[in-house]
């Protein structure tokens, strides 16, 4: 079988990220079932430094989240930006993975979670495919949802498909805990989501073309004294869109 390896090119990287979540409250009959589309541009700049380690910066522009139903918070129009909110730096010492979203943003946690689906800082710097191995990171992130602060702990594993080209499973676990106060009263979400897809790689790139996961999870609300449970199925998609060489944008 012929080896492919695929590398970290200088450039300016554009991806389309696009989420469509439904949400529904379990054994609710007064509760309409909501869903709420996420869409983004995440715009990627990868350097290569004089000692030949390699930063990849990452901004996520064009943010819109546009709610359907009652259960859900308000939309957020087109023209929110995140500027280098994750740096990765891949050297002979080993990554180094920061995510710089201010805690006034932490609602936007999932989109500095999903731009890390993109650069995959457990993979190699050149990646060689087929390859047996497993590669595994867990991550924390925090986000922020109606008065409470809630702490991800996402746990991702890839595995190479033997595909040509290049495709890798990926299998993640997302855990999440938190509390705060929501007009006087203390609030608390706990929960769990696990994701599956695939991540396409179609040219010598490191970094992917295509990457499509689903979710499942349930998330428990308690406000107060009531408890509500909620079921999410959501479908993802993150496209790259284009390149641009780096003399083009300076």
């Amino acid at each position: 079988t012929m080896v492919r390896l695929h590398s970290f090119s200088p450039s300016l990287y554009r991806y389309r990220f696009e989420q469509t979540a439904d949400i529904r409250a379990q054994n609710s009959t007064d509760t309409v079932p909501g869903s709420i589309t996420s869409r983004a541009v995440f715009l990627i700049t990868v350097h290569e430094e004089s000692d030949s380690s390699i930063q990849v910066v990452v901004t996520v522009d064009s943010i819109s989240i546009m709610p359907q139903g009652s259960i859900l918070p308000r939309a957020v129009g087109e023209n929110l930006r995140l500027d280098s909110v994750l740096t990765v730096k891949f050297s002979a010492t080993g990554v180094v993975t920061r995510s710089q979203l201010p805690d006034s943003l932490c609602m936007y946690g999932q989109f500095v979670s999903a731009a890390r689906e993109v650069v995959l800082p457990e993979l190699p710097p050149q990646l060689h495919s087929p390859a047996g191995e497993v590669y595994t990171d867990t991550a924390v992130d925090r986000t922020c949802r109606a008065g409470a602060e809630i702490e991800l702990t996402t746990t991702r594993e890839l595995r190479d498909l033997r595909r040509h080209p290049t495709e890798l499973a990926i299998r993640q676990l997302t855990q999440m805990q938190g509390a705060g106060l929501l007009r006087r009263d203390s609030i608390r979400v706990s929960g769990s989501v696990t994701s599956h897809g695939t991540i396409s790689f179609a040219t010598a790139n490191r970094l992917p073309s295509l990457i499509q996961t689903q979710s499942t999870g349930t998330i428990a609300i308690q406000l107060g004294s009531l408890a509500t449970v909620f079921q999410q199925t959501s479908a993802q998609t993150i496209r790259l869109e284009g390149i641009e060489s780096p003399s083009s944008n300076p």
